[in-house]
């Protein structure tokens, strides 16, 4: 029985010590996945959707639009705050579900990530 216990135990610590770069974040019904630095969600948009409501996220949050592009799968925006800059990464994974990742900063910021997400699903 301790040889059981001992086995659980360390199946724990092994999957904790592979998960410490990775974390879920769950908000509501919304599932992010955080890795490092690029917090991540799925939308139910197409890409150009996508694409368009991640312009305006950046312009509501008054940033400032450094580059972009798009093409049938694939779509980037970079822009810049204050401080730091703001890397915007969208992938098609069908015809309505695009992936978009998001990191803050050289480092990333959870925090702020989250704040552009919540833009982009409000206007999605």
């Amino acid at each position: 029985m301790k040889t059981y216990f001992n086995k659980i135990a360390l199946l724990v610590i092994v999957s904790l010590s592979l998960s410490a770069c990775a974390a879920v974040v769950v908000g509501g019904a919304a599932a992010y996945t955080y890795v490092s630095g690029w917090l991540k969600k799925d939308y139910h948009a197409g890409i150009k959707k996508a694409y368009v409501a991640s312009i305006q996220a950046v312009e509501k949050n008054d940033l400032e639009i450094i580059e972009k592009g798009q093409d049938i799968t694939y779509a980037f925006v970079k822009a810049k705050g204050a401080k730091r800059e703001i890397w915007i990464k969208l992938n098609r994974k069908s015809r309505s579900v695009t992936s978009i990742s998001i990191r803050v900063g050289v480092l990333g910021d959870r925090k702020a990530s989250r704040i552009i997400h919540d833009t982009i699903a409000g206007l999605l």
